[in-house]
């Protein structure tokens, strides 16, 4: 498939984002988007190395409409279902049916829905959702159980909802402080994932996304469910919500006088890591609660915030010696240095009662 031209464009924008006056020539807002909407769709394009097939699933973006209608007219399809209703009458193998299927997810949805078959061996997180549609599991359930709390936190539930000492999670402060590394994703469902081992936490970048589908519906209610929600066009508002404010008002809070550190973070990640270059432009579209809860993100907050209160060790010698120091241990080590002291003082004192006995006799011995 060949990248969208203008026109395409227009019609994408119109469609998934909600922007029907959208005109990429004269304002191109949504570079971000249409940029991982390409390379999603028409990677040779950007250089990736893929197989030519002879007759693709999906020939032209009108087909990438028309599974995204599916999708959104019936979100309790399975995905068996909809590889029948979506590609009834394709002459293609079953494997390329269901590629198709997962390229219009994640370049229509922001999700990767196969992404429980990508994470590497070694990947570390408490809170990471390795999801994937399952054949018989309907889309709606799908997404419903990968943005799902993850139970295997130790963290309260209180906790996990409220954003404790938010200041503290500043971007730069992470970088600078932690020696956190910040990777942008195109994959919602990755939103401050963190990971220990390298030091990496990814967060989703396309703010222009998440704004667009806040305003084609913002006086819905705020906790409509996935299916509910699909059917409109857009993913939860309190999902989007979420994620904006942790970008905006935790990450970044470029809005608020005195921040410029995280603006000079935030335009650096733009220009070498690829983040939406609208992440600088701060617009809610409806207001924040006062009592707003992190019903979503509140887990990968709490583990943030935990990395930021005990900060992982700098080197390997610091990490072994973490590794094999315990309140027990360091009791030990105590007892022993207090022994040694007083060793040591006694040992001192001795020294100086025979050094005052040497020059006694010393002096002793100049009188006679």
């Amino acid at each position: 498939m060949q990248v969208c031209n203008e026109a395409e464009t227009r019609k994408l924008a119109a469609d998934l984002l909600g922007a029907p006056s959208y005109n990429p020539s004269e304002s191109p807002i949504f570079s971000a988007f249409f940029r991982h909407y390409n390379e999603v769709l028409s990677p040779s394009t950007f250089g990736h190395a893929i197989a030519e097939i002879e007759s693709p699933v999906l020939k032209s973006h009108k087909d990438v409409l028309s599974c995204v209608q599916i999708l959104r007219s019936n979100p309790t399809l399975t995905f068996n279902d909809f590889l029948d209703v979506a590609f009834a009458g394709k002459d293609a193998k079953p494997s390329e049916k269901e590629y198709a299927a997962r390229l219009v997810v994640s370049a229509a949805f922001m999700v990767n829905c196969a992404s429980k078959d990508y994470y590497s061996e070694g990947f570390q997180s408490s809170t990471a959702t390795r999801a994937k549609w399952e054949p018989n599991q309907g889309f709606a359930d799908f997404l419903e159980k990968a943005f799902a709390l993850n139970p295997i936190s130790t963290v309260g539930q209180d906790e996990k909802r409220s954003v404790p000492n938010g200041g503290s999670l500043k971007a730069w402060k992470l970088v600078k402080r932690s020696n956190i590394r910040i990777q942008p994703t195109n994959n919602l469902i990755d939103h401050l994932l963190y990971d220990p081992k390298d030091r990496v936490l990814k967060v989703f970048h396309q703010t222009m996304f998440l704004q667009s589908q806040i305003k084609r519906y913002k006086n819905v209610d705020f906790d409509l469910t996935f299916e509910e929600s699909l059917k409109l066009g857009i993913l939860p508002p309190r999902l989007l919500f979420e994620t904006l404010v942790t970008i905006h008002c935790i990450l970044f809070p470029v809005a608020n006088i005195g921040n410029k550190r995280s603006m000079r973070l935030l335009k650096k990640l733009i220009k070498k890591e690829g983040f939406d270059p609208e992440a600088t432009w701060v617009e809610f579209v409806r207001p924040i609660p006062d009592d707003l809860s992190f019903t979503y993100w509140g887990p990968r907050l709490a583990e943030l915030y935990e990395v930021v209160k005990k900060p992982p060790p700098t080197n390997s010698l610091v990490a072994w010696f973490e590794r094999h120091t315990s309140e027990r241990n360091a009791l030990t080590v105590a007892i022993i240095g207090l022994f040694l002291s007083v060793f040591l003082g006694v040992l001192s004192l001795v020294v100086a009662i025979l050094a005052l006995i040497v020059a006694w006799l010393a002096w002793k011995d100049g009188q006679s």
